[in-house]
C-alpha cells in the first residue's frame, strides 16, 4: 500500500467497542454502557445510538474524514493554537474561582479546560466536503452516496456520554458529545452538496496531538469481512507492542472478541470457528498475522494471533503421536513425489515472500510449514 493512502487514525476510537462486526442492529435498547479500566482509571461511557447501530460501513466512513482531515490541515499551526487557547482558558477559569492557582487545579479541572478548549477550537476546523469526495476516497468504482449519507446521519446521531474517575484526587469528570456534528446544505445536485463535518472535541485533540495510531485507508477498504476489519486495527496496535516486547503472539480472550464486534457468543468450539474462521483467514491472507489458533482455556476459549513463523512449529508440537507419524509418512510420500513437491514448494515461496530472515531460518519454517499443509490441505 502506498503513502498516499496513509493516514492517522484516533487511537481511542480504535479502542472504542462501538462499530459492530455484523450487518446492522436495530435495537429496541438505544443505550449501552461499557465499563473500561486502564492503567488504573476508570472510565464510563454510555452510548446512545440513533435508529441504528454503527457499523464497519461507519468506521470506513469515519476513517475516510480522517483522512481528509490529515491531508487539509496543518497540525503544527492547530498545536500551536491549542497552546494559547488552553492557556487563555486555564486563566479564564483561574478568574472565575479566585481560591485556586495552576497548581491546586484537579485532573477532572485540567481535562474540562481541555474539553472546553477543544470544543471552541475544533468549530474553526470543520470539513467541507460532497458525498462524491468520500465515495471517490471508498471506492471510485462503485456509487455508493446513498449509504454514506445514511451513515454520516449514523454518526452523528451516535452520542458519548464519558465519564472518568481520578483515583489520584478522587474527581470525576462527565462530558457527553455527539461522534460528528453535520451541516448539509440542500441542492438539487444532491453528489455535489456540501457537507460540513466537525470532528468532536476529543477525536480532534488525539488526531492533532499525535494520539493516533498509522493506517492505511486503502488496506481498510479492502476487507471483505467487517468482523476481520474491525479487529486488524485493534490487532494492529497490539502487534506494535509485541514488536517493541519481542513476543510472537498475541492472545485474545473470545469473550472479549464478541464483546468489541457486537457478536453472538457460541459455546462450541466447531461453531466459533464456524464463526470466525473465514474473518481470522482474511487477517492471515492480508499479512496482518502469520496464523491463528483457537483453543480451549480455564474460562472459556481463546484465539492465539502468532506474528512470526513460530506458529508453524508450535502447530505441530501441538499434535499428538499419532497424527505427527501420519505427517512424517505423508511427508516422505510427497517428497518422491515430483508434482506434488512442486505445489508445495510453490505455496511455501508464496508465504516467505518479502520476508528477511536467514537462510537457517528460512529452511525451519520450510519445514513445519510442509507439515502444516500436509495437516490442512488435500494433496491426494
Amino acid at each position: 500500500m502506498g503513502e498516499k493512502n496513509t493516514f492517522y487514525s484516533d487511537i481511542n476510537l480504535v479502542d472504542l467497542p462501538i462499530f459492530t462486526a455484523n450487518k446492522i442492529i436495530k435495537s429496541e435498547n438505544r443505550k449501552e454502557i461499557i465499563n473500561l479500566n486502564k492503567k488504573n482509571q476508570k472510565t464510563k461511557l454510555v452510548i446512545t445510538y440513533g435508529k441504528e447501530k454503527l457499523t464497519w460501513f461507519d468506521r470506513k466512513v469515519i476513517a475516510s474524514l480522517e483522512y481528509i482531515f490529515g491531508k487539509q490541515f496543518d497540525f503544527n499551526i492547530i498545536q500551536e493554537e491549542i497552546n494559547i487557547i488552553i492557556k487563555t482558558r486555564t486563566e479564564e477559569y483561574l478568574n472565575i474561582f479566585k481560591t485556586k492557582k495552576i497548581g491546586d487545579l484537579s485532573n477532572s479541572e485540567k481535562q474540562q479546560i481541555i474539553y472546553d478548549s477543544m470544543f471552541r477550537l475544533s468549530k474553526n476546523y470543520g470539513l467541507s466536503v460532497t458525498l462524491k469526495t468520500i465515495n471517490d476516497i471508498l471506492n471510485p468504482n462503485f456509487y455508493n452516496h446513498g449509504n454514506i449519507k445514511k451513515s454520516l446521519f449514523r454518526l452523528s446521531e451516535t452520542r458519548i456520554e464519558n465519564e472518568s474517575d481520578y483515583f489520584i484526587d478522587s474527581s470525576k469528570l462527565t462530558v457527553s458529545f455527539n461522534l460528528l456534528d453535520i451541516n448539509m446544505s440542500e441542492t438539487k445536485a444532491k453528489q455535489r452538496q456540501n457537507i460540513n463535518i466537525y470532528l468532536n472535541p476529543f477525536h480532534f485533540y488525539n488526531l492533532v496531538r499525535n494520539n493516533t495510531i498509522k493506517s492505511d485507508l486503502k488496506l481498510l477498504s479492502s476487507f471483505e469481512i467487517p468482523i476481520a476489519g474491525r479487529l486488524s486495527e485493534v490487532l494492529k496496535k497490539s502487534l506494535y507492542g509485541c514488536e517493541i516486547h519481542n513476543n510472537s503472539k498475541i492472545i485474545f480472550e473470545y469473550d472479549y472478541i464478541c464483546e468489541y464486534l457486537h457478536i453472538k457468543k457460541f459455546k462450541t468450539q466447531s461453531r466459533i470457528i464456524q464463526q470466525l474462521e473465514p474473518a481470522l483467514n482474511e487477517l492471515r491472507d492480508k499479512k496482518i498475522v502469520i496464523n491463528w489458533l483457537l483453543q480451549k482455556n480455564l474460562l472459556g476459549f481463546e484465539v492465539i494471533f502468532y506474528r512470526d513463523f513460530n506458529f508453524y512449529e508450535e502447530y505441530y508440537k501441538l499434535q499428538d503421536e499419532g497424527i505427527k507419524r501420519q505427517i512424517l509418512k505423508k511427508e516422505n510420500e510427497l517428497l518422491n513425489n515430483d508434482e506434488l513437491r512442486d505445489k508445495i514448494e510453490k505455496k511455501t515461496n508464496h508465504l516467505l515472500k518479502h520476508i528477511s530472515i536467514s537462510n537457517k531460518e528460512i529452511e525451519k519454517v520450510k519445514g513445519y510449514y510442509r507439515k502444516y499443509l500436509i495437516l490442512t490441505e488435500d494433496f491426494n
